[in-house]
């Protein structure tokens, strides 16, 4: 199994490092669109009747970053460095 170990960021990190004016809510919303990105949940802890939403990398988006999974099974979608310019390009947002 082949590892990368290039360093993973949030796009809001990303885009600001690539000079984009895009706004991370519009490159989740194209994320989504390109099918890069999936919309997923989990139940509250909180409140039992409700579900904690969260966006995920979709095994095609896993080709550019990985889904970390916090304490309470939160994902939150980071992005590789490496090939967050092909991201860009993917989703349009360039």
């Amino acid at each position: 199994m082949e590892r990368n170990y290039s360093k993973k960021f949030t796009p809001t990190v990303l885009l600001k490092a690539h000079g984009s004016a895009m706004s991370a809510k519009a490159f989740n919303v194209a994320a989504v669109a390109s099918g890069l990105l999936a919309e997923d949940g989990r139940p509250s802890s909180k409140h039992p009747t409700e579900r904690r939403r969260f966006l995920k990398l979709t095994p095609a988006g896993l080709s550019y970053g990985v889904n970390e999974t916090d304490e309470h099974g939160t994902i939150t979608a980071r992005w590789r460095e490496d090939t967050f310019s092909q991201v860009l390009d993917l989703i349009g947002g360039a």
